[in-house]
C-alpha cells in the first residue's frame, strides 16, 4: 500500500512539473492549414491571416475576440485554388483595408502576380498586376501607399491611382520597409545595397560588404536601420548620412528601430543598443535558433519563436514562443509542439498573435505576464525548466520501475500460494 501511495505521489509531481509554465491564451481558431502570413492592427482589434497549403485557400479577416468578419476564397482554373500562394499580407491601422500579394500558377507553367486590395468587408477593391517572383510588402498607416520589394524590383503603389514607379535593383530584395505616412520607403538587397526611395523614386543608396538581410525605418526618431551578412548594422538620418555601423560579429537578420532603442538579431543572440550602438544586453547563445521576431513600437517587447535544434533531448521544453521585456528578461513562454509560422505583437505591447500548427493563438499579454511563474522570467529560469524536465523523465522511469517491481512481487507471492496448496 506504501509504495502504491509514493507511486500517486511521483505521478502528481510530474504533472505538476509540467503544468508550472503552462496557461491558456484568449482565443484559439483553428484553420487547419499553415498560415505562412499574418498582420495584426497596432490595437490588436483586427488580425488579418493568409492561409495555404490545402485545396481551400483564403484570407480571413478575424476580432480580438476571435469572431470571423470576413474570408476570401481564392478559386482560379476549374474553380480550384491549388495554384495560388499568398505571399504576403498587410491591414492598415484602422483595419480599413488589407493589402495582399498573391501569386497564381495556371495551366502550362503560367504565372501571375497581383496586388489585391480588399476593404473591411472583404470586397476586393482593386486590383494591381505586377513582376512575378518573391514578392513582400509594407504599407502606409492608412494603407494609402504600398510599398513591395519583388523579386529585383522595389515598386511604389498608390491604392488609387496604381503603380507609381518600378526600380531595377542588381540582386533579390530581401527586406522592405515604409514610414506611416509613406514618404519614405527603405529596401535591402543581396547586390548588398541599401536603397531609400521617397513616392517619386530613389533618393540614394549605400553599398555594403554583403547582402543586406533586413532594414527598419522610424519617423519618430528619423532613423534608418539596416543590417546583413557584413555581420554590420548601419544607422543612417534619413538624407543618406552614414551615423554609425557596429559588427555584431554573425550574419544579422533582424533589426527594428523602436523610439526607445534598437533591437537586433544575428544567428545568435538577441541584441538590444542604444542609438550609439552600445550594446545595452542580450538574450541567446549557441544554442538558440529563433525563426521569427517581433517588437513594440517603443522596444518595450520582444516576440520571438525560438526554435531550440541543439539539444534534442531539452527541444519539448525550450521551443515556443517566448516574449522579452526592454531589460532582456523573458516575462512569459508558451511551449509550441508544432511548428510556428508567424508571430506579431501589437505596437502598444497588449497582445500577441500567433500561427502554431494551423491554429491562430490570441494572448493577452500582460494576464500571461502576471500568470508567469516567476522563477521562469530569466535565463535562470530557463535552467529550471530543464531541471524540472529532467527530474519529470526521472520520476516517470522510476515509477515504470516500481510498477515492474510490484508486479514481480505479486508473481512471487502467487507462485508461492501455488506451491502451498501443492
Amino acid at each position: 500500500m506504501g509504495i502504491l501511495k509514493l507511486m500517486v505521489l511521483l505521478v502528481t509531481l510530474c504533472s505538476f512539473g509540467c503544468i508550472l509554465t503552462e496557461f491558456s491564451p484568449e482565443w484559439v481558431y483553428g484553420i487547419d492549414a499553415h498560415a505562412d502570413v499574418l498582420s495584426i492592427t497596432p490595437d490588436g482589434e483586427y488580425i488579418v491571416v493568409g492561409s495555404g497549403g490545402t485545396p481551400e485557400n483564403w484570407i480571413c479577416c478575424l476580432n480580438k475576440k476571435g469572431n470571423v468578419l470576413w474570408k476570401y476564397h481564392l478559386l482560379g482554373e476549374d474553380n480550384l485554388s491549388y495554384g495560388y500562394k499568398i505571399q504576403d499580407i498587410k491591414i492598415s491601422n484602422n483595419g480599413e483595408y488589407v493589402v495582399a500579394s498573391i501569386e497564381y500558377s495556371g495551366k502550362f507553367g503560367i504565372r501571375n502576380n497581383t496586388i489585391y486590395i480588399f476593404n473591411k468587408d472583404g470586397k476586393v477593391v482593386r486590383k494591381y498586376p505586377i513582376k512575378n517572383g518573391l514578392t513582400m510588402i509594407s504599407i502606409s498607416s492608412d494603407g494609402k501607399y504600398i510599398f513591395a520589394g519583388i523579386d529585383m524590383h522595389c515598386c511604389f503603389i498608390d491604392k488609387d491611382r496604381g503603380i507609381l514607379w518600378d526600380y531595377e535593383t542588381n540582386d533579390l530584395i530581401n527586406s522592405v520597409d515604409i514610414t506611416p505616412n509613406g514618404n519614405y520607403a527603405v529596401a535591402g538587397s543581396c547586390d548588398g545595397n541599401i536603397y531609400v526611395f521617397n513616392k517619386s523614386g530613389l533618393l540614394w543608396k549605400y553599398q555594403t560588404n554583403g547582402s543586406v538581410e533586413t532594414v527598419s525605418i522610424n519617423p519618430n526618431t528619423k532613423l534608418i536601420g539596416a543590417g546583413g551578412q557584413d555581420t554590420y548594422i548601419y544607422l543612417f538620418n534619413y538624407n543618406g548620412t552614414l551615423l554609425n555601423k557596429r559588427s555584431l560579429n554573425y550574419s544579422v537578420y533582424y533589426i527594428k528601430l523602436t523610439d526607445n532603442n534598437i533591437i537586433a538579431y544575428n544567428c545568435m543572440k538577441i541584441y538590444c543598443l542604444n542609438k550609439n550602438l552600445d550594446v545595452l544586453w542580450s538574450y541567446g547563445g549557441n544554442s538558440y535558433y529563433i525563426n521569427f521576431i517581433d517588437t513594440t513600437l517603443n522596444g518595450s517587447y520582444i516576440v520571438l519563436y525560438n526554435d531550440y535544434v541543439d539539444c534534442p533531448f531539452l527541444m519539448s521544453n525550450h521551443e515556443g514562443l517566448y516574449v522579452i521585456n526592454s531589460t532582456g528578461n523573458v516575462v512569459w513562454y508558451y511551449p509550441a509542439d508544432y511548428y510556428v509560422d508567424s508571430v506579431k505583437i501589437t505596437d502598444d505591447g497588449k497582445y500577441v498573435v500567433a500561427s502554431i500548427g494551423g491554429k491562430i493563438y490570441f494572448f493577452d499579454n500582460q494576464k500571461c505576464i502576471k500568470s508567469y511563474n516567476p522563477n521562469s522570467n530569466t535565463m535562470v529560469g530557463l535552467i529550471n525548466n530543464d531541471l524540472i524536465y529532467i527530474i519529470y523523465i526521472i520520476m516517470v522511469v522510476l515509477a515504470g520501475l516500481i510498477f515492474l517491481l510490484i508486479l514481480v512481487l505479486c508473481l512471487i507471492k502467487l507462485e508461492k500460494k501455488q506451491k502451498n496448496r501443492q
